[in-house]
C-alpha cells in the first residue's frame, strides 16, 4: 500500500497539473498577463530576416507632396499614421513586426512633418484637418500596389485622422491616445462600425478620458479599449509589454476576414 506520504506528494502533483492546464481567467487584462511573462522578446529583435523597406513618394488630393516608406509582404496592407511632430521612422520597429507576420505597410510622413511637404510651424487647424487626404494617398498608394486596405493605425493626431477615415470607408482601426480634439482634429462627432482597437495610458490624462468616451459612445462596432499603465502617450506605448502583441493580434485577425 501507498504510504500516505506518497499519497499526499503524488495528490499535490496532480493538482498542479490541473492548474497548469486552466485557461488564464478572462477577466484578466492582456497587458497584466503579459507584464508577468519574463521571457518576451523586445519588438523587432530577431525581425531583420526577409524585412524589406522602400522609400516611396505620393502625391495627395490637394497636391501636396508627402515621402513614406513601404514594407512588402504577401498580404494586406496596413496604413501607419505617426504623431505630432514625429516622423514614419517611428514606425519602423512595429512595420517589421507586420511584415514578419506576412502583413505590408505603409508609414508616411505627415504632412509638415519629416520630409513632406509643409511647414508645420504655419499650420492652420484645416492643414491638420487634410491630413485626411494623406491617409488617402497612402490608401491609392496599396491598391496600386495590388493591395487591399486591411486596416490603418494612428498615433495621437494620427489616430484622430485613422478614425476619420475609418469611419468613411469601415476600414479597421488601431488607435493610440486618441484625443476628442487634437490641432483642429475634432472627433467628438466622428462615429464608426469597424473593428476598433484603443490603446491609451492611464496616466495620459487627457488621451485616457477621451478614449474612455469614444470607447463609450462612438464606436457601434466591435471594438475594445485597452489601458496600459503609466503615461506614455502614442507609439511611446509599443515599449510597454502587451501592447505591440496586442495590436499585432488584432491586424492580423481583421486582416483575414
Amino acid at each position: 500500500m501507498m504510504g500516505w506520504r506518497a499519497a499526499i506528494l503524488l495528490g499535490t502533483i496532480v493538482l498542479v497539473v490541473a492548474c497548469a492546464k486552466m485557461p488564464p481567467s478572462a477577466n484578466v487584462p492582456l497587458v497584466q498577463e503579459r507584464q508577468n511573462a519574463t521571457q518576451a522578446a523586445p519588438i523587432g529583435e530577431g525581425m531583420e530576416q526577409g524585412f524589406t523597406k522602400e522609400r516611396i513618394t505620393l502625391t495627395t488630393g490637394d497636391h501636396v507632396q508627402l515621402i513614406g516608406s513601404y514594407y512588402d509582404a504577401p498580404g494586406d496592407g496596413v496604413i501607419l499614421l505617426h504623431q505630432f511632430q514625429r516622423n514614419r521612422e517611428s514606425w519602423d520597429p512595429f512595420a517589421k513586426e507586420l511584415q514578419q507576420r506576412g502583413l505590408a505597410a505603409i508609414a508616411i510622413d505627415l504632412r509638415g512633418h519629416g520630409e513632406s511637404e509643409g511647414s508645420l510651424q504655419a499650420f492652420s487647424d484645416q492643414d491638420f484637418q487634410a491630413m485626411l487626404q494623406d491617409a488617402e494617398a497612402a490608401a491609392t498608394f496599396l491598391q496600386k500596389r495590388e493591395k487591399r486596405v486591411g486596416a490603418i493605425v494612428g498615433a495621437s493626431i494620427g489616430a484622430n485622422t485613422a478614425l476619420r477615415y475609418s469611419s468613411v470607408h469601415k476600414t479597421p482601426a488601431v488607435l493610440l491616445s486618441p484625443g476628442l480634439t487634437y490641432h483642429g482634429i475634432d472627433i467628438n462627432d466622428t462615429t464608426s462600425n469597424a473593428p476598433t482597437l484603443i490603446v491609451a495610458a492611464k496616466g495620459d490624462d487627457y488621451a485616457y478620458s477621451s478614449s474612455v468616451e469614444l470607447e463609450r459612445n462612438n464606436l457601434f462596432g466591435e471594438h475594445r479599449l485597452l489601458v496600459v499603465k503609466g503615461s506614455q502617450h502614442g507609439t511611446d506605448m509599443l515599449s510597454e509589454p502587451g501592447v505591440a502583441e496586442a495590436m499585432l493580434d488584432f491586424l492580423q485577425n481583421e486582416t483575414k476576414r
